[in-house]
């Protein structure tokens, strides 16, 4: 279905920029590709404006730069800096955000679009031609117009030194190397050229050098006669007691941080341990496992889903990632996705955002942007469905997430709950209605500013399941099933029956609803809320798969 809409930024961004540092004179490379909403790219002359802010939002100005580029396919690249030159003391520290507008063909204005983008560090090589510290490489050091490194110094002999005269660097020789006599104790001795040796000073074998008070003298080692009997083995040793012969060893696990001076263990004395380059050493609260902090954010070492990400980086916050779907080098290049990997253990992507007459109904394949996420009604968005299943895997089991943005006036007075349906299985569409799950699942709905369980039953999912509309798009479900507990609560009536009440909502006792499409395209999400549908309202639904 070929969609209509144009969103008020005509222009997406698709590709992240490469900021590169280049040579004098102060230029930054910039690439990119411009594609329409309708997923043509845009191809000829187009005027672009490049500006960067102190500030992800709002703020003035910091640079910018008006180019008129020829684009192939929407490809462009480019150098900022060519037309109007970087202003003093840009790249010198604190956050700095580019902002790409563009006016095309027919366009009265440039068009920002947005986020603005996050310049990495890169860009402050420029720079670096005031050195602020770490080792200088050059042919001559001055301070001040004076040098402070002689080059020019030659004819010292051998054993001189650099000597500091008050005006200039000079060869000069130690002082004391003549003239000055020594005094041999016993066990030294001193030759015509001061060379100091130790002798045996008439000491007998077996003797050491005692300090008797006032001098060094030759005494013998007084002491008991016997043998060793028995060796035993304390804290952190295995092999012991040994009667005769035998090996003690550290053992396992022995050596604790009380047995290691500070700076004993360095970097250089460490194994692998199996890590891959710019892998991470991090404790799984059982064993020390290695771990890729990069892992989902570069095109090199992407993820296959959310889910995959979160499972080997537990630590993983909510925001944009790279998943390929086919492995790294094969078929499709890795794309990007937003993850919630907050709620209910995380792990969600973001399939879908849509509304009543969005025109993604019956859509099965992918629209829009994953970077509008939290926005307002503007453009819906859409994972194709080939995508969405190749996420979920070949069994096509899945958990599903829906949530909103803003919110039905009418009926609540905000985004009161989150709802998690649990163990469906089924291919996943949206170019129709999906069958029932061939699996019993479970619904929960979440408070969502806390997490709290409000309610957890069934409802009738699918065309033929308890009430459900025969036709629609994708998981569809309706009339509540009578379940015991501790699955089954009360019927949840549009928040009569839901533990702990929202403030502001409206009960309905014939609301309890969950639709990704009905007949009509209208959306419904409520069970413990008041009833939000989006036809008449400004609200936006959001689905998530896990």
């Amino acid at each position: 279905m070929q969609l209509n809409r144009w969103r008020m930024n005509t222009w997406l961004l698709l590709t992240l920029p490469v900021l590169a540092a280049a040579q004098a004179p102060e230029l930054l490379g910039y690439q990119g590709r411009l594609i329409r909403n309708n997923g043509t790219p845009e191809t000829g002359t187009t005027e672009m404006r490049f500006t960067f802010y102190g500030s992800a939002s709002g703020g003035a100005a910091r640079w910018e730069e008006e180019q008129t580029l020829t684009l192939v396919d929407g490809y462009y690249a480019t150098q900022l800096g060519k037309t109007v030159p970087f202003t003093s003391g840009l790249f010198d520290d604190g956050a700095l955000y580019l902002e790409v507008a563009v006016k095309a063909t027919g366009d009265t204005g440039f068009k920002a679009m947005v986020p603005r983008q996050r310049v990495a560090s890169v860009a402050w090589a420029l720079s670096a031609k005031n050195v602020k510290g770490g080792t200088v490489d050059a042919t001559r050091v001055t301070i001040d117009g004076k040098a402070a490194v002689a080059t020019n110094i030659s004819g010292c002999m051998s054993g001189q030194f650099l000597s500091w005269d008050g005006t200039a660097w000079v060869c000069a020789t130690a002082h004391g190397t003549s003239g000055t006599s020594y005094a041999a104790g016993t066990g030294i001795s001193i030759d015509a050229h001061n060379t100091i040796s130790v002798t045996s000073g008439g000491c007998s074998a077996g003797n050491v050098l005692q300090w008797s008070g006032t001098s060094w003298t030759c005494a013998q080692v007084t002491g008991g006669t016997g043998g060793v009997t028995s060796v035993n083995t304390g804290t952190g040793l295995t092999g012991g007691p040994i009667t005769s012969t035998g090996t003690i060893s550290i053992a396992n696990g022995g050596i604790a941080s009380t047995h290691l001076a500070a700076g004993a263990v360095t970097a250089a004395k460490l194994s692998s341990n199996g890590c891959s380059a710019n892998d991470v050493m991090r404790w799984n609260g059982t064993a020390w496992v290695c771990v890729s902090l990069d892992y989902g954010r570069t095109p090199r070492n992407p993820g296959t889903s959310c889910r995959d990400i979160k499972n080997k980086a537990s630590w993983a916050a909510d925001g944009m990632y790279l998943i390929d779907i086919d492995g790294l080098s094969v078929g499709a290049p890795p794309f990007q996705v937003y993850c919630d990997m907050t709620r209910d253990g995380g792990g969600w992507t973001l399939m879908m955002r849509t509304w009543y007459q969005s025109g993604l109904a019956g859509n099965a394949e992918g629209f829009g942007s994953p970077y509008e996420v939290n926005m307002p009604r503007d453009e819906p968005y859409k994972l194709p469905d080939a995508t969405i299943r190749a996420i979920i895997g070949s069994d096509n089991h899945f958990d599903l997430l829906a949530d909103q943005v803003f919110h039905n006036t009418q009926n609540a007075l905000g985004n009161h709950e989150f709802i998690v349906l649990r163990n469906y299985t089924g291919a996943f569409t949206y170019a129709g209605p999906m069958a029932e799950s061939t699996t019993e699942t479970v619904l929960e709905s979440f408070r969502a500013h806390d997490n709290f369980l409000l309610w957890r039953g069934r409802l009738g999912c699918g065309p033929l399941a308890g009430g459900a509309p025969a036709g629609g798009y994708g998981i569809n479900c309706d009339t509540v099933l009578t379940t015991s507990e501790p699955v089954g609560m009360p019927n949840p009536a549009g928040g009569a029956g839901c533990v702990s009440q929202f403030a502001g909502s409206s009960p309905n006792a014939g609301s309890h609803q969950l639709f990704m499409g009905a007949t009509n395209t209208d959306t419904y999400q409520y069970i413990c809320n008041g009833a939000q549908y989006t036809s008449g309202n400004s609200n936006v639904h959001r689905w998530w798969v896990r």
